[in-house]
């Protein structure tokens, strides 16, 4: 299941494009919270990074660009898998 802050956010950056590609090009959970943390409601960044956690088991790995394009929330998965990936899953 899908956190509703992160539902919410998905939907933020599905209206604002450049918004997408600069968390696409994320190298850091870090620098994904800095891009989006106008957007989480004061959310701190360890609150972040715990609920992004929960989101690396629901991203398929190795999904090809072709695959995304197809998908209906592709540019979503794309836009987090470069590195929710790097999160360690919340125990």
């Amino acid at each position: 299941m899908i956190p509703e802050k992160f539902m919410q956010i998905g939907a933020a950056i599905m209206q604002d494009p450049v918004m997408l590609q600069k968390l696409s090009e994320a190298k850091s959970p870090q620098e994904a919270y800095e891009i989006v943390k106008g957007l989480l409601g004061g959310m701190t960044e360890e609150e972040f990074m715990s609920t992004a956690a929960t989101l690396a088991p629901l991203i398929p790995p190795g999904l090809t660009d072709e695959q995304l394009a197809a998908m209906p929330a592709g540019n979503i998965i794309k836009a987090f898998q470069g590195w929710v990936k790097d999160l360690s899953p919340v125990k």
